[in-house]
This record gives structure tokens, sequence and C-alpha cells, in this order.
């Protein structure tokens, strides 16, 4: 069977992780295992972050659009031209972190893909 990793790939912990880690709720220690399971558990391990920190780089996304979204209604709201050019400033800077966190997604999708061979 043909692995994108090699042994060399996994990390100390990855590798503390697999081979010594504790299997389930039996309190057993797993005994080593062949290559080819190894592989298919690092991958499985490292798609699982890729996942995660595209969920939370998604949901970072949301909150920096609802906060610009928020505070440009604040702005047109108000009749205040300094409270509304602070507001706009502070929409500039929420769409600021709304665009890098989609970047981030993005990249994050990318190696996702990747690994997930798609």
């Amino acid at each position: 069977m043909k692995h994108k990793y090699k042994i060399t790939d996994a990390t100390k912990q990855e590798l503390i992780d697999y081979f010594f880690g504790v299997e389930g709720l039996g309190g057993g220690y797993r005994i080593p295992a062949d290559k080819d399971r190894f592989f298919i558990w690092l991958a499985q391990k490292r798609a699982d972050a890729l996942i995660d920190a595209s969920k939370t780089a998604s949901k970072a996304s949301q909150k920096a659009l609802k906060e610009y979204i928020s505070f440009v209604q604040q702005a047109n709201d108000t009749e205040d031209l300094g409270e509304k050019l602070a507001l706009l400033e502070k929409a500039n800077n929420a769409y600021k972190r709304y665009e890098e966190y989609n970047r981030q997604y993005d990249l994050i999708e990318k190696k996702l893909d990747k690994a997930l061979e798609l």
C-alpha cells in the first residue's frame, strides 16, 4: 500500500500518541502495529486537525463579518460625524479581520483537499 507519509514525517508526539496512547476505554495500550495502519492513522489525525482549523477560521470569519455589518449599521444610524467616523474605522478593521480569516480558511481548505486527496 502506497502512502504519502513516511515514518520520518511523524512528529515525536504523534508517534507517542499512536504507539503508547490508551486505545478506547479499555485502558490497555496499543501494541506496535504495522506501518500501513500507522500511516492511515497519521493521515486521519492530520486531516481532523485541518478540519478543526477550518471550522475555527470559518467561525471567526463570520463573527468579523457580523461585527462589520453592525458597525456600518450603527454608523448609518448616527448623526454625529465624529462618532460616525469612529464606527466606520471599527467597521474597516472588522472587514480586514474578515478578509484575513477568509484567506486563512482558503489556505487550510487547500491543505485539506491535498490531505484528503481531492
